[in-house]
C-alpha cells in the first residue's frame, strides 16, 4: 500500500526547576489507500487470521498454498501489518527452514519460498502496537509466483479480539496500571 502523505511534528516544553518536568507532544498523521487487483489466480490460495495475544500484541497467521498441476517455481507471500504495529519475531521468521528469505519494507513483510506446496505453509507473524490508530482498515496477505507476478491471490484480515488459549498475559495490565501510577505522580510535580 503506497503512502500518499506522512506528517510528523514534535513539541517539547521544559520547566527548569527541581524536579524537572518535560511535556512531550507528538502526532502522526498517515493517509493510505488500497489498490484493488483484477482477481485471484484460481490455483493459488492465501488465508489470514489475526489473534489478540494481549493489550499490546497480536498474532497474524498467514498461509499460502498451490493446488494446481506442474512445477510452480519460486513463490512469495506478502504480509501487510496493520497500521500502528511492527513485527516482533523477525529473527524467528528468518530462521524458519521453509522460508528462503525474509524482507521488511515499510509495514510489509516479504517471504520467499523455493516452491509453493499443495499443503498449507503457514507462518505466525507477531506484532506489537506502536501508536493509536482510529478505525483501523483491513490489511492484506498476498501470494504470488516469483517469475509470474501476474499470477497472484490476495485476502484481507482485520484485527480480532479472539484469544488463543494460553497466550493472554496479565503482565501488560499490571504494567499499564503501573504506568498510570507513575504518570499521575509525575503530573503532581508540574
Amino acid at each position: 500500500m503506497p503512502k500518499i502523505m506522512a506528517f510528523r511534528s514534535f513539541f517539547a516544553f521544559g520547566v527548569h526547576d527541581i524536579p524537572c518536568t518535560v511535556l512531550r507532544w507528538e502526532k502522526t498523521v498517515n493517509w493510505e489507500y488500497n489498490i484493488n487487483v483484477a482477481g485471484n489466480f484460481p490455483d493459488l490460495h492465501v488465508q489470514a487470521t489475526s489473534y489478540t495475544i494481549d493489550y499490546n500484541n497480536i498474532l497474524i497467521e498467514a498461509c499460502v498454498w498451490y493446488d494446481g498441476f506442474g512445477d510452480n517455481g519460486m513463490g512469495m507471500m506478502y504480509v501487510d501489518l496493520p497500521t500502528g504495529y511492527h513485527c516482533t519475531n523477525m529473527e524467528a521468521l528468518q530462521k524458519d527452514p521453509r522460508v528462503q528469505r525474509v524482507e521488511f519494507s515499510g509495514k510489509t513483510l516479504s517471504f520467499y519460498f523455493n516452491q509453493l506446496s499443495k499443503s498449507k505453509t503457514c507462518l505466525d507473524v507477531k506484532a506489537m502496537w506502536d501508536y493509536i490508530v482510529l478505525e483501523t482498515k483491513p490489511s492484506f496477505v498476498t501470494g504470488q509466483f516469483y517469475y509470474q507476478p501476474e499470477k497472484q491471490s490476495m485476502t484481507s484480515y482485520s484485527l480480532s479480539t479472539d484469544k488463543r488459549t494460553g497466550t493472554a498475559s496479565g503482565i501488560s495490565v499490571s504494567y499499564f496500571l503501573f504506568m498510570i501510577l507513575i504518570a499521575g505522580s509525575s503530573l503532581a510535580y508540574f
